[in-house]
């Protein structure tokens, strides 16, 4: 699975200085997925680092993973093995405390029967 930070990401809706071509931080913003599967962050964002970290899960501590600073066309990627929803944030703070958020749900039942 692949997840885009699309270049000018950072820049919250109505900034003045707003250039996005894609109005969402991630691309895309919410999926849902097996377990087992590999998600890589790839950051389009030209000029601006980025550091994700993953949360929820269960049971599982918070943050359950930080991917540290990464990068311009850097990517990142996490291997998702458990079932639950899961929320991905960057830890960069922007502008008028605009945060990039996302989300993975992981099921066995990807499919609704």
């Amino acid at each position: 699975m692949f997840i885009l930070i699309p270049n000018e990401a950072h820049h919250g809706p109505g900034e003045e200085d707003e250039a996005r071509y894609l109005n969402q931080p991630f691309v895309p913003e919410s999926v849902t997925i097996s377990p087992g599967t590999n998600v890589v962050c790839f950051n389009g964002d030209v000029g601006h680092e980025h550091n994700l970290a993953i949360s929820g899960g269960g049971a599982a501590p918070n943050p359950l993973y930080q991917t540290g600073e990464f990068s311009e066309f850097d990517a990142q990627n996490y291997t998702f093995n458990d079932v639950g929803d899961f929320s991905y944030a960057d830890t960069v703070e922007y502008e008028n405390g605009f945060i990039i958020r996302g989300n993975v749900s992981v099921t066995d039942s990807y499919f609704p029967s």
